[in-house]
C-alpha cells in the first residue's frame, strides 16, 4: 500500500494499483505543532473510505509542520501517528483486515504499538501536546477495540530478530557473539515490554547479564565462565516467570521463555 502527501487543495493523479491512501495536509495548529492529516483510502475505483483526521509526528519533532516524503509505503521509525476521534477507528474496523493492518502499520499507529513502545512515545512533547491534546480517551478506545487486531498482540517470541540470535548463538564458540546475541535480544524486547518498570525483573536480569558477560570477556571476572554466569541468569529468570504469571502480565511470560531459550542456546555452545 502506497501512501501519497498532498497539500490541502493539491489532487493526486490516480497511481494505478489499489489501494492506495491519499494524506492531505490540514492546517490545524497544536501550539505550533502542525500534526494533522485528512486521508482517504482508495480501495478500489469505486469504493473510497474516509478516515476523518489523523495526526503525525516525527520523535523529536519542535513544532511546526510534520516532515514526510510525499509517497511512501512505510514510515520510519522516527514517527507515529494516532487517529483523533473513535469514528476513525471504527471506520477502519469496516475495512478487511489485511489492509487495515497494512494501513495502521505504514503510519505506524500508537495502538498498535506494545506497552513498552507506548509509554516511550507517550513521553515525547509533541505526542502530549499535539497527538493527545484531547486527551488519551481515543487511544484507550484504539488500544482496546484493536487489541485482538493489532500486530504488538503477537507473542515477542515470534520476532524473527530473537529467532535469528538463538541461531547466532548456537552457531559460535566466540563470546563476543554470545554477548552480540544477548544485546540483540535485550534491543528486540525493549519494544515489547517496558524496561523502565521496576516490576519487570527480567529487564534486570538481562542487563546483569551482559554485564557480566562484558566483564567475562575482558577478564575481569577470574574463574567464573559463562556456563555458570547463565545458570544464575536463567534461574531468575524462571522466578520472574512464575512471578509473572502470578500477576498476570500479557505475554510476560511468553517473552520470558524467548530469553530462556537464548540463555539456554548460550550454555550450550
Amino acid at each position: 500500500m502506497r501512501f501519497h502527501v498532498i497539500d490541502r487543495r493539491a489532487y493526486v493523479e490516480n497511481p494505478g494499483s489499489y489501494p492506495f491512501v491519499v494524506l492531505r495536509n490540514d492546517s490545524w495548529d497544536d501550539y505550533t505543532f502542525r500534526t494533522l492529516f485528512l486521508p482517504r483510502l482508495h480501495l478500489s475505483a469505486n469504493e473510497v473510505v474516509d478516515l476523518e483526521g489523523v495526526k503525525i509526528l516525527r520523535l523529536g519533532q519542535a513544532g511546526g509542520r510534520t516532515s514526510i516524503e510525499p509517497e511512501f509505503e512505510s514510515l520510519s521509525s522516527e514517527y507515529c501517528s494516532l487517529g483523533q476521534s473513535r469514528s476513525y477507528y471504527d471506520r477502519l474496523l469496516s475495512v478487511p483486515s489485511e489492509i487495515r493492518h497494512e494501513y495502521l502499520s505504514g503510519l505506524r499507529d500508537v495502538s498498535t504499538f506494545a506497552p513498552g513502545q507506548r509509554k516511550r512515545v507517550e513521553g515525547d512533547d509533541g505526542f502530549k501536546t499535539s497527538l493527545l491534546r484531547n486527551g488519551t480517551e481515543v487511544l484507550d478506545y484504539a488500544v482496546q477495540t484493536l487489541h485482538d487486531e493489532a500486530e504488538a498482540d503477537e507473542p515477542a517470541e515470534t520476532d524473527p530478530r530473537l529467532r535469528d540470535a538463538i541461531d547466532l548463538v548456537s552457531a559460535t564458540t566466540s563470546n563476543d557473539v554470545k554477548l552480540r546475541a544477548l544485546r540483540q535480544t535485550r534491543d528486540v524486547l525493549a519494544e515489547w515490554v517496558d524496561f523502565d518498570d521496576e516490576r519487570h525483573l527480567f529487564a534486570t536480569v538481562i542487563e546483569v547479564g551482559i554485564q557480566e558477560l562484558e566483564a567475562f570477556v575482558r577478564d575481569e571476572r577470574p574463574g567464573r565462565t559463562p556456563e555458570t554466569i547463565l545458570k544464575n541468569i536463567r534461574t531468575n529468570i524462571e522466578q520472574a516467570v512464575d512471578w509473572a504469571n502470578g500477576n498476570r502480565y500479557f505475554k510476560f511470560a511468553a517473552t520470558l521463555s524467548s530469553v530462556l531459550a537464548v540463555a539456554n542456546a548460550v550454555a550450550r555452545s
